[in-house]
């Protein structure tokens, strides 16, 4: 069976963390350019980040679904983990090599110097990190990949429960969500700081876990309650949703987590029950298209935001050199008067990330996606999950 609705999820998801980013980059602007005006939505995307724990959750559930019927042992450990790595890494390669490029002719170091200061340590050894998504104590040089290295301690971690028998998923999963907060209080007591260590014992991996719970009940044939489950995880999120602050974004996630964890699984379980009622339904399945494109959105518009501005700029600059009046082409300049600034900045954005997604899902993503797997991989007997298990991607 089709799951469009979590397809739909993921969409939303992906446009969270890009409201998210597009307000931050506009407030930086308008900073810039030292005027005083709010972004065009003010503070309603300051918690769009929680985009990041719904991601979480729907990579959860996918991965236990898909892997349900999975033999277990070796070959079917090799199997899930050669889907998880031709998933997550030619996109990531793609775009972490975009920004290098742009980095070298902007900056002279493959490198943004934002990301990553020379006089701290090796740049390249900086640099191989992030392209392989290795812990470090910096960000990768394509920032979102953080929650990349993330996903890829998740798949770790659950393709050693792969070696279960079935029956026993459930347990592992307790056993892993127990030493999480076992090891992020011990952590936490003796103020222990290492970037790995940090990644084993995120309480966002809770959110992973219990998206894993779901996925396995629903794979096991529970299919009860999912429009109430929806309904209830929907109004909780809502509710959660203003009491989370942007600083949460790089602290405090144990608090996000507590938020939004629940909410989130019931919503991925509830959205299984959508695709019946939804399904002849044109603005679901447009909703779900860009949920396929939501890995490309995801990774490509740090690199849109990084140049739309200095585009705009420079293209008000041109035009004020042919002898149009500065007014003319204040639409152009975040921070001038009014909000028709605003709204073009916001629009190129949105629609200048979602373009280069659609582009890159269509001649890059799924044409390698097909030739790896076809390659490389055993045919899955379940079309839906080996479309699911090869295509979904945080």
């Amino acid at each position: 069976m089709k799951i469009e609705g979590i397809q739909g999820l993921r969409a939303l998801a992906a446009y969270l963390v890009l409201f998210f980013h597009v307000t931050g980059n506009e407030r930086l602007q308008i900073s810039l350019a030292e005027a005083s005006e709010s972004p065009l939505f003010g503070t309603l995307f300051n918690q769009g980040f929680v985009g990041v724990d719904l991601f979480f959750v729907i990579s959860g559930f996918i991965m236990a679904y898909v892997t349900h019927d999975l033999t277990r042992g070796f070959g079917g450990v090799k199997q899930f983990m050669l889907a998880r790595l031709f998933r997550i890494y030619p996109v990531w390669w793609l775009f972490a090599g975009i920004l290098a490029i742009l980095s070298l002719a902007m900056a002279g170091t493959l490198w943004h110097p934002d990301a990553f200061n020379a006089a701290e340590g090796n740049g390249y050894v900086f640099m191989l990190k992030s392209f392989l998504l290795i812990p470090q104590d910096n960000l990768p040089s394509l920032n979102v990949g953080w929650t990349l290295i993330h996903e890829m301690g998740f798949y770790l971690v659950f393709a050693g429960l792969l070696f279960l028998p079935r029956k026993l998923m459930p347990a592992g999963l307790a056993v892993w969500g127990v030493v999480v907060m076992a090891g992020f209080v011990l952590a936490s007591q003796l103020s222990l700081s290492d970037a790995t260590l940090e990644i084993i014992v995120s309480p966002m991996s809770l959110e992973f876990i219990l998206g894993a719970f779901a996925g396995f009940a629903f794979a096991s044939g529970f299919r009860k309650f999912q429009l109430p489950a929806f309904i209830v995880g929907l109004i909780g999120a809502v509710i959660a949703y203003p009491l989370v602050s942007a600083s949460m974004a790089e602290g405090d996630r144990l608090i996000v987590v507590a938020y939004f964890a629940l909410p989130f699984t019931l919503m991925v379980y509830g959205a299984t029950g959508l695709d019946a009622a939804l399904k002849e339904n044109p603005a679901f399945k447009s909703v779900a298209r860009l949920g396929d494109w939501s890995y490309s959105l995801y990774l490509c518009h740090p690199i849109v935001l990084l140049v739309l501005p200095k585009v705009m700029q420079l293209t008000a600059q041109i035009l004020m050199s042919v002898g149009l009046p500065a007014s003319s082409v204040s639409f152009l300049l975040v921070g001038s008067e009014g909000l028709i600034d605003n709204l073009v900045f916001n629009l190129l954005a949105v629609l200048g990330s979602t373009l280069c997604a659609g582009v890159t899902f269509y001649i890059f993503e799924r044409p390698v996606l097909r030739f790896l797997n076809s390659t490389f991989r055993k045919p899955q007997a379940d079309k839906e999950k080996a479309r699911l298990n090869e295509t979904v991607a945080p």
